[in-house]
């Protein structure tokens, strides 16, 4: 079962990673594939332990009789221990708490753009994601332009397109009853993006008369 989870891994690693590659985007290291990359050798080297011990074992040894510890049993454990523990702050040093308000670029997602200022964000269950930030229209466009959402709805290729009538999107104070903002913003002019899929979707709107940007998605 420990080599089965880490072939898995493995295979989830090198799939992802060359995805990624192939369409051209920047590689997940600390919020997918190191997660992955770590589970995969975890797992492996405990496999690894564990068929070196059974393979010490008598072939006829008596139930009752029980195996000690020696210095190589406590060093894999204690190795292994480690890893799971690195991984595990890596994880939580990296991870925002579910919500924010007004805050700058170092403590929001890291997929709101650099050039981001007062923002807000609440993440929901399931992948459900909404954020807004003020941002110009140039940057506006080029954060669009460098791939938003999922892979699947990068690869439709939709353009942006021009505000003609107002476009209502769901702000981010909606996936928490804790927040008390209003939790649908309709804006008359500027640009849009959005992309669906079965239960899946992405939006985004700009407001070109107060260069506030919005973003919304669920992937479930």
């Amino acid at each position: 079962m420990l080599f089965a989870t880490a072939g898995l891994a493995a295979l989830g690693l090198l799939m992802t990673t060359g995805e990624y590659i192939s369409k051209g985007f920047d590689l997940p290291w600390l919020e997918l594939l190191f997660p992955m990359l770590g589970i995969g050798v975890v797992s492996a080297f405990a496999g690894w332990v564990n068929q070196s011990w059974a393979k010490s074992l008598p072939e006829h040894s008596a139930p009752e009789r029980q195996r000690k510890l020696n210095a190589w049993d406590i060093l894999a454990l204690l190795a292994s221990t480690a890893a799971v523990a690195v991984l595990s702050y890596s994880m939580h040093r990296d991870s925002l708490p579910q919500y924010g308000e007004h805050v700058d670029r170092a403590h929001a997602p890291a997929s709101i753009p650099a050039g981001a200022t007062d923002i807000s964000y609440c993440q929901g269950v399931r992948g459900t994601i909404a954020y807004e930030f003020t941002i110009d229209e140039a940057g506006f466009r080029e954060w669009v332009a460098g791939g938003i959402g999922s892979i699947e709805s990068q690869s439709a290729n939709i353009p942006l397109k021009t505000i003609t009538t107002p476009v209502a999107i769901g702000t981010y104070s909606r996936l928490s009853e804790e927040l008390t903002g209003p939790e649908l913003v309709t804006v008359e002019a500027g640009l849009y993006y959005s992309w669906s899929h079965e239960d899946r979707g992405v939006t985004a709107v700009f407001d070109s008369k107060r260069n506030r940007a919005y973003y919304a998605a669920h992937f479930h």
